[in-house]
């Protein structure tokens, strides 16, 4: 058996996560259901998500680098 059955790893990706904005102070429990209902619909429908690409620093010294993309997840297509 060999001690290297799969290529280095050169790059992560993170997913990030999708933030609502905070509710305000005299809202109800039941209004807040609601409203962050209505907002996990409206992210759900849209179906973006963005995330964040970094290589590794190489052997070679090379600086690791940051790229943010996006994609959109619909019904039989994903769109980058």
């Amino acid at each position: 058996m060999t001690a290297h059955w799969y290529p280095p790893i050169t790059h992560h990706i993170t997913l990030l996560p999708q933030r609502i904005s905070a509710f305000p102070k005299d809202m109800s429990l039941a209004e807040a259901v609601d409203e962050e209902a209505k907002y996990r619909s409206a992210v759900v429908d849209r179906g973006e998500f963005v995330g964040l690409v970094r290589s590794a620093a190489s052997a070679s010294g090379a600086t690791p680098t940051v790229g943010q993309f996006s994609f959109f997840v619909t019904n039989g297509e994903s769109v980058f």
